[in-house]
């Protein structure tokens, strides 16, 4: 049996604090426990006495010295402030941007019903599947507003932005039909295939109109940019065949295989026009994301992933599994690509 005077020691690393807390008859190591109360932070097991010193802005060490005995330091910008938000179910953020009045936007996905920081219940009753979850920050960090938004199935935000008339435009992913906010269905079973789901929000939040966009397959929606016409350009991939609002094929049709799909929508969410790029292989895959945004002359830079040999639009094979592919459209919707050294290829 063990009788020494054991202290706490929260973070397992043989070095505790001594908080009041003694805790006799056990041994050290167990019970978070030490006989060592020289910690100077006892939540964070890379500072001990028996740490190294890094330059990282930090006593890691414990010797009362901050970066010392180092020589030359820089560690960077020191942690200004910092919220972390959240219900008690798993919640997570895709996407972040600066907003006009100094604040943020946040969004991505929430399974939470109301709980801490969460102030609306989940679509799914039972919790299974996540909604839309936009929260906007003030330039302290702190919660100034937030909207729940969602189906009774998977909901999944990747992308929101500030567009000029100082409103929000979002987009992500859904299976969800018709149910919650959703005002359309999936266009495809609605089982494990998901469609583009756009809405635009006014300044607190608010859904001033929506649009369920996809084909009968899996087409989720990575990218959105509000362009110079006052529209939208939507970047993401797909696995449809010509279906629902799909207008051209996938170029290489088995199922969980994927090309580049480009929307081009107008000011209310109406599509304008559309591309599916792509080659005889996968162009992107569940764990990949694609980026669009226009460019200064007024086309568009579109960039993701692929390991398609030279086949559809692709005109350079794939230099292992998978690589990045970069692609520029013209304002027109022709294609070029982007291959190495900066040479440009026209299609």
């Amino acid at each position: 049996m063990c009788t020494s005077a054991i202290i706490t020691d929260s973070d397992f690393d043989k070095f505790g604090v001594d908080d009041g807390a003694i805790y006799w008859n056990a041994c050290e190591g167990t019970y978070n426990t030490s006989i060592e109360s020289s910690d100077c932070k006892d939540n964070n097991d890379q500072v001990n006495p028996g740490a190294l010193e890094t330059c990282d802005g930090a006593d890691n060490d414990c010797s009362g010295g901050i970066d010392d005995g180092i020589g030359e330091c820089n560690p960077g910008p020191a942690i200004e402030m910092q919220n972390t938000i959240g219900g008690e179910e798993g919640d997570g953020l895709y996407s972040l941007e600066t907003t006009s009045d100094g604040g943020y936007i946040l969004g991505g996905y929430s399974y939470s019903p109301v709980s801490f920081d969460k102030t609306e219940e989940n679509f799914d009753e039972d919790r299974y599947t996540p909604d839309y979850w936009i929260v906007k920050v003030k330039s302290d960090l702190n919660i100034e507003w937030q909207n729940t938004i969602g189906g009774d199935s998977t909901d999944v935000l990747t992308c929101v932005k500030q567009t000029s008339d100082g409103g929000y435009i979002i987009g992500g992913y859904s299976e969800s039909p018709i149910s919650g906010d959703k005002t359309e269905g999936v266009l495809g079973p609605e089982a494990d295939y998901y469609d583009y789901w756009i809405l635009k929000l006014d300044d607190t939040g608010i859904i001033l109109w929506q649009n369920t966009i996809g084909g009968s397959k899996t087409d989720e929606l990575w990218s959105i940019e509000q362009t110079s016409d006052g529209g939208y350009i939507l970047g993401g991939f797909s696995s449809s065949p010509v279906s629902g609002d799909k207008t051209e094929g996938n170029l290489w049709i088995v199922d969980y295989t994927y090309d580049y799909w480009v929307v081009k929508l107008n000011s209310l969410g109406f599509i304008e026009w559309q591309n599916t790029i792509g080659g005889s292989d996968g162009d992107s895959d569940w764990a990949s994301r694609i980026e669009v945004k226009q460019t200064t002359d007024g086309g568009y830079i579109l960039g993701g992933n692929s390991k398609s040999p030279v086949s559809g639009d692709k005109t350079e094979a794939s230099l292992g599994s998978m690589d990045y592919w970069i692609i520029k459209l013209d304002d027109t919707i022709q294609a070029y690509n982007l291959a190495k050294y900066d040479w440009w290829v026209r299609l």
